[in-house]
C-alpha cells in the first residue's frame, strides 16, 4: 500500500477530501472556510509527504465533484506548489487538476496557477 493511499480522508462541514487511488485525491462539495490553512495546511502538507516518498511524477487533485473554493483556499494550493518546487528535482511531482468543464471559476483559478507553475500544474477538463 502507497504512503498516499495510507491517509484518512478529510471530511468537514461542507467538503470531503480523500484518496481515490494510489496517484489520486478527490474532492467533494465546497469549501468555504474562513480560515481554511489550518485544516488544509497540514493535509496538503501530508499529501505532499506521501506522494514524495512514493516517487509519484504526478498527483491528481480530482475537483470534478467540488462545487466551490473560496481565494483564501485558493492560496493554501500556491503553499502546496511552493513545497513541490522546493523539493531537488527528482522528487518533484506535477499536480494534475481534473476539472468540470461546466464550472467556470475551476478554469479560470487554475489556469492562473498553471501560470504561476507551468513545470508543476496540469489541467483537464471533464464534462458533467
Amino acid at each position: 500500500m502507497s504512503q498516499l493511499q495510507r491517509l484518512e480522508a478529510l471530511t468537514l462541514e461542507k467538503i470531503a477530501v480523500r484518496v481515490v487511488d494510489e496517484k489520486t485525491i478527490g474532492f467533494v462539495g465546497s469549501i468555504s472556510l474562513r480560515v481554511p490553512s489550518d485544516v488544509f495546511r497540514p493535509y496538503f502538507s501530508d499529501v505532499h509527504q506521501a506522494a514524495v516518498s512514493d516517487g509519484l511524477d504526478e498527483l491528481i487533485v480530482d475537483f470534478t465533484a467540488l462545487d466551490f473554493m473560496n481565494s483564501s483556499s485558493i492560496r493554501v494550493l500556491v503553499t502546496w506548489l511552493d513545497w513541490i518546487a522546493a523539493e531537488p528535482e527528482a522528487k518533484q511531482y506535477v499536480l494534475h487538476f481534473r476539472t468540470n468543464a461546466a464550472t467556470t471559476w475551476q478554469q479560470t483559478t487554475l489556469s492562473v496557477l498553471q501560470t504561476l507553475s507551468q513545470n508543476h500544474v496540469k489541467i483537464s477538463s471533464a464534462n458533467p
